[in-house]
């Protein structure tokens, strides 16, 4: 974290942190947010606006396949549920608690989900073991989670940077499919 007094969340929406904004002065707002994190971001550009702030986006690096890697890319989540390949029957999902929904469509796969969180309600899919960890993760530990689970599809997005890279390195590795979900 930066030296100084920093404040995450909380504001309100976009009136709300346009208003903390004004009331502390603030001349910049740093949008670090997550890519996914869409309507966040976009209430930081309003707030940013509405107060008369600059706004500096800091975006991290795409991921790029690599040589051995085995992508599928989509553009939806409903596309990335869609895509798992056939032959398929135990699927790693990193996508998000938001993003489940769809896979509950696919009763035939059993899915290993990880989430930063523990999540408020259960999430919708019949077949699956819940577990909760925030990177960075190292690609021997992802390896042998895979290995663990028998996992033979991973399905996560296109999120960048080097905190969850690794899962990729080990599904290359493994040489495993990999469904990126593009879409931000």
């Amino acid at each position: 974290m930066p030296a100084g007094p920093v404040r995450i969340g909380g504001f309100g929406g976009a009136e709300g942190l346009a208003s903390y904004l004004r009331e502390e002065r603030i001349g910049l707002l740093i949008d670090a947010t997550h890519p996914f994190a869409t309507r966040i971001s976009a209430q930081a550009r309003d707030a940013a606006r509405e107060a008369g702030a600059a706004r500096l986006v800091i975006v991290r690096p795409p991921w790029r396949p690599l040589p051995g890697d085995r992508w599928i890319d989509v553009d939806t989540v409903e596309e990335a549920a869609a895509a798992i390949p056939a032959e398929a029957r135990r699927v790693f999902l990193t996508v998000g608690v938001r993003s489940l929904a769809p896979f509950a469509g696919r009763p035939d796969l059993w899915f290993l989900v990880r989430l930063v969180d523990e999540p408020a309600e259960p999430i919708p899919l019949a077949q699956h073991r819940l577990i909760c960890a925030r990177g960075p993760f190292a690609e021997a530990d992802e390896r042998a989670l895979l290995e663990a689970h028998g996992i033979d599809c991973l399905v996560t997005r296109a999120s960048g940077g080097d905190a969850t890279v690794a899962k990729l390195a080990a599904a290359r590795a493994l040489g495993l499919p990999v469904v990126m979900h593009l879409d931000r």
